[in-house]
């Protein structure tokens, strides 16, 4: 009657996602919420996927404008913590720069990720943190 769910409230967001109750429960066990479960979903996430991202604090949207850019949780909550968005994480990742050498570089002036990945490459410091050498 409900398609398999024990609450028709639980039953429609589910139906009209066209999901089982099995995928719905696995994504119900990762995100309680039943909105934001078919949130998720409907970005893409794999239920094994939706707890990492919940832990450090991103709804779907945010995370999934993250993932796309092949940034996984963890990294995605230090580019934003150090006031990154996505696509300034993506280009300073891009050279092997991380968010503290990023953050780094830009009090330093330096504010185009190419350029300072050359200019630690021309110095021939070790690694990409632009603190090593003060």
């Amino acid at each position: 009657m409900n398609g398999g769910f024990p609450d028709p409230d639980d039953a429609a967001p589910w139906i009209t996602a066209s999901a089982s109750p099995a995928e719905a429960h696995l994504y119900l066990r990762a995100c309680p919420d039943t909105a934001e479960a078919v949130g998720w979903r409907d970005r893409g996430f794999d239920a094994g996927s939706v707890a990492g991202w919940r832990e450090v604090g991103f709804t779907p949207n945010e995370a999934a404008d993250w993932a796309a850019r092949w940034i996984q949780p963890a990294e995605a909550q230090e580019w934003r913590a150090a006031a990154f968005c996505t696509v300034e994480a993506f280009m300073w990742r891009a050279q092997r720069i991380t968010p503290s050498a990023a953050t780094a570089f830009i009090r330093r002036g330096v504010r185009n990720p190419l350029a300072a990945a050359r200019s630690v490459s021309e110095s021939g410091q070790a690694g990409l943190d632009p603190t090593l050498s003060q």
